[in-house]
């Protein structure tokens, strides 16, 4: 039937054995079958941990990535001892305990069931199956399309890639098998199905070929089968903190990847649908947060809790091929409550001019933060803005409260300038000029004002002396200012500063004024700068020099001017920066650059951060300290003359110890020594000094003997190194030579071994004692003699071999009834013998002279003997009482 339908498929124009139509082995179904739906995704999950699964992976791809549920079939015959395989990609160890597959008994032959095989095997890189690891079987009659199910004795436990194999066991027998697609360049074609036919008109009988070679539009279909397996699951998860506050988010974070088989887009969805790009979210893991918002399906989340509270948190890990496995695991996350938001009570008015202040006090009596940075309830403030609190209860925070907006307002402008303040009695009134409105008073009694508003005084009605003006403004904001006003008959503008001489870094000097004396104009050559009305000398942005200060009061109705003068010297403030230092191994200096300017000598006191040191007198820039201990130095005080300065900068001095390094000494060795592996400590060094030196080993073969050092060196993490060094003598070895031996008989005597140089040597082996070679000690066979010279502690062997051999032979000649003479001969040899046997001869280097010849009881022969090289020339004789060996020498 089976030839018959063949030659059918083939003259319908069939390249191939499979031919689309409804009598041949390969055809489309007329239905498509029913595949089971994924399981939706619950939250009523069971935890399972150890997951039983069925990798229906070809029907997966028929049915998720297909055009439609039709597929075809393949018929597997008994009789041509066919088999058809799917591969399975699999990492990591999957136990397998039986095979699915979707199948039918083909009763095309007549027979009722059908008995299949199923296996599994393991594959090679072309994933065609090699060795078997285990089967099982199943019997069935149904012709109807179902899944079947051939369990193992006992599960097996695969560690890579492996194949399922499905095939008729019985000759008479076919095995439909339902395939999961015909239609050719289906995007999951993937090449992982193998059919094995040894029927001769297919291609490639008798071998592993994919599908495409036996169907004639090259289709790359699968068949539906699954392995039937079984993993652990593990939903293990990690939350950024289960104790936090209302509002803050919790990052959640699985802690364990599937690996092993569920890391195969065979036996994980979410791989399967990653690898064909269904979708690219994650369905492996899902978050149950405990508080009615919707599954998170993804590895990690961060969520933020709505409301305080307990919350039982879960992740699952969904497994299995069809995500019917479920894990999960549980961590409590406590949402604290937020404290309610304090309120601020002002003291008072919050409104107040420059100097003035509120207190403010928050609700909350303790864990108050300010925004001005103050923890405590109350808190006093001068300054303008809008100021807030939180309060911190149980390690939460609240709210901030309600801003509380403080408003300063600036104090008026009391100033005021008079023409002078040097008013002589015969001037006219003087009015100052001001800003804003006030009132002016005077102490003491004597000056009179014209008006206290403007104030004019009347200095026709004021006494002459010395007053404080002080003017008070009248804004909502009062202010006051006071300056000192002198009347006299003539003005005074002699003066003094408290020192003739300042550094630059010193505090700015006022000038000091006699009885009757007053401020009028101050002026200085070019390089003071001074207050031209208050004679306030600016040190720092003066130059170094000596200045004449002159106090200038101009000519006032019938008062004179005045001028007086005060010399003035400002000295440059010395600076010292510190620069330099660094980093060395082992002991010595380190330079300290200390830069100085100013004028010298210069008194130093620096500090290495422990110590401190005093130089004075220093004459030179730069002066250098040559350190000799670990610290960060730098300069406190610098001085020249009456002016001191702090340094500025800092060297780092840092020194760091060599490290200690050990050689293991190498003792002496000789040069055909094997090599020698070195050691030294710290590891991680470099061994060197000699060629025969490779990384740790040093190999003293080929070497010139004598006296080797060998140097270690080993460099620290601070680039600080040590070396090690190891002296020995490389002594030379003899070359020990040995003459070949000649054989010997088994009944010779024991003699002396010569031919080992250099002499005095000794020599060993089986039958070897005290130079001696005993033949019948040594025994039959070719033994081996080894020479050992010595010299300068140095050893050197070579070996060459004696061969013994029995020339008495097991049984002696008369046993045999033989007699073999002459001996030596010189042309012929006459062998007699009184019994049958059986010879040949054999010379000395083991080649066959007379074949093998037998010989009747009381008969002889005569061997020629004068075409033979002269030697040594063995006969060997056989008969039904044992051999013997007879030596024939040849002259």
């Amino acid at each position: 039937m089976k030839k018959s339908l063949l030659v059918l498929s083939l003259l319908a124009g069939s390249t191939f054995g499979f031919a689309q139509n409804g009598s041949s082995r390969f055809h489309q179904l007329a239905n498509g079958i029913l595949l089971p739906e994924k399981p939706a995704r619950t939250n009523d999950h069971t935890k399972t941990i150890l997951c039983n699964d069925t990798l229906r992976y070809p029907q997966a791809k028929e049915q998720i990535l297909g055009t439609s549920l039709f597929t075809g079939y393949v018929d597997v015959w008994g009789v041509d001892n066919e088999s058809i395989s799917q591969t399975f990609l699999n990492t990591g160890n999957l136990p397998i305990s039986g095979i699915e597959f979707y199948g039918a008994n083909n009763d095309v032959d007549g027979d009722v069931s059908v008995t299949v095989l199923a296996s599994v095997y393991n594959v090679d890189a072309s994933f065609s199956p090699t060795t078997l690891i285990t089967s099982g079987t199943v019997t069935f009659s149904s012709t109807v399309d179902d899944y079947h199910y051939a369990m193992f004795p006992s599960p097996v436990t695969v560690t890579g890639n492996y194949a399922v194999v499905l095939k008729a066991v019985n000759p008479g027998e076919v095995l439909t098998v339902i395939l999961n697609d015909l239609t050719p360049g289906q995007s999951y074609d993937e090449l992982f199905a193998k059919f094995y036919s040894s029927y001769a008109s297919y291609p490639n009988p008798n071998n592993w070929n994919t599908i495409p070679v036996f169907t004639a539009g090259n289709y790359n279909c699968e068949p539906l089968v699954a392995p039937i397996v079984s993993y652990n699951l593990n939903s293990q998860f990690t939350a950024s903190a289960t104790n936090v506050c209302l509002g803050s988010p919790v990052t959640f974070t699985k802690a364990v990847t599937p690996a092993g088989a569920l890391s195969s887009r065979m036996s994980n969805i979410n791989l399967f649908a990653t690898y064909f790009g269904l979708f690219p979210s994650d369905s492996t893991y899902a978050y149950d947060l405990d508080n009615g918002s919707p599954i998170v399906w993804n590895g990690s989340t961060t969520y933020t809790y709505p409301a305080a509270g307990a919350y039982d948190v879960q992740m699952g890990t969904n497994g299995g091929f069809f995500s019917t496995c479920f894990d999960f695991s549980t961590q409590t996350i406590t949402v604290n409550p937020l404290p309610a938001a304090p309120t601020i009570t002002p003291g008072g008015s919050t409104t107040f001019c420059s100097g003035g202040n509120v207190v403010l006090t928050s609700s909350a009596a303790t864990g108050n933060n300010w925004s001005n940075g103050a923890t405590t309830q109350s808190i006093t403030v001068n300054t303008a803005g809008t100021y807030t609190v939180t309060a911190t209860a149980s390690g939460c925070t609240s709210p901030a409260s309600a801003g509380q907006t403080i408003t300063v307002n600036p104090l008026d402008n009391a100033t005021y300038t008079y023409p002078t303040n040097a008013i002589c009695d015969a001037s006219p009134n003087q009015t100052p000029t001001t800003s804003v409105a006030g009132t002016f008073s005077a102490t003491p009694a004597g000056l009179t004002f014209v008006s206290t508003s403007t104030g004019e005084i009347d200095v026709a009605n004021s006494t002459s002396g010395t007053y404080s003006i002080t003017y008070s403004t009248s804004g909502s904001c009062p202010n006051t200012s006071t300056q000192t006003i002198v009347i006299s008959g003539a003005p005074d503008a002699s003066f003094t500063y408290a020192q003739s001489s300042y550094c630059s870094n010193g505090t700015d000097p006022n000038p000091v004024y006699g009885a009757g004396a007053s401020a009028g104009a101050f002026s200085s050559t070019t390089g003071l700068v001074i207050n031209s009305s208050t004679g306030v000398i600016n040190l720092a942005s003066s130059n170094a020099g000596t200045y004449t200060v002159t106090n200038t009061i101009a000519a006032n109705g019938s008062c004179p001017a005045d001028a007086q003068t005060f010399s003035v010297t400002i000295a440059a403030a010395p600076t010292a920066a510190v620069s330099g230092g660094g980093t060395q191994c082992g002991s010595g200096t380190i330079p300290v650059s200390v830069a100085l300017t100013g004028s010298g000598p210069w008194d130093i006191t620096y500090s290495d951060g422990t110590t401190t040191s005093n130089a004075t007198g220093v004459m030179t820039s730069p002066f250098v300290i040559n350190a000799t201990a670990n610290g960060t130095y730098t300069v406190t005080t610098v001085g020249t003359g009456a002016c001191s300065a702090a340094g500025t900068g800092a060297a780092t001095v840092v020194f760091n110890p060599n490290p200690t390094v050990s050689f293991t000494p190498v003792v002496d060795i000789c040069d055909n020594a094997v090599p020698v592996t070195l050691a030294a400590s710290p590891a991680g060094g470099v061994f060197s000094g000699s060629t025969g030196v490779s990384g740790s080993t040093f190999d003293p073969n080929g070497l010139t003997p004598g006296s080797i050092t060998l140097t270690y060196n080993y460099t620290d993490a601070n680039n600080c190194s040590g070396s090690a060094t190891s002296t020995f003598t490389l002594n030379a070895a003899p070359t020990a030579t040995l003459a070949a031996f000649q054989d010997v008989c088994l009944q010779a005597a024991s003699f002396g071994l010569t031919g080992g140089l250099p002499a005095g040597g000794t020599y060993s082996g089986t039958g070897v004692s005290g130079g001696n070679f005993d033949p019948a000690t040594a025994g039959v066979g070719s033994q081996v003699i080894t020479y050992t010279a010595t010299s300068n502690g140095c050893s050197d062997a070579i070996s060459q071999t004696i061969n013994v051999e029995d020339c008495a032979g097991i049984i002696e000649m008369a046993d045999f009834g033989l007699e073999v003479y002459p001996n030596p001969a010189s042309s012929v040899v006459t062998i007699k013998t009184g019994k049958d046997v059986s010879f040949s001869m054999i010379s000395e280097d083991g080649k066959i002279v007379y074949p093998v010849t037998s010989l009747s009881m009381n008969t002889e022969t005569q061997l020629e003997v004068s075409h033979l090289a002269k030697g040594i020339y063995f006969l060997h004789f056989n008969n039904t009482q044992g051999n013997l060996v007879e030596k024939v020498i040849v002259k």
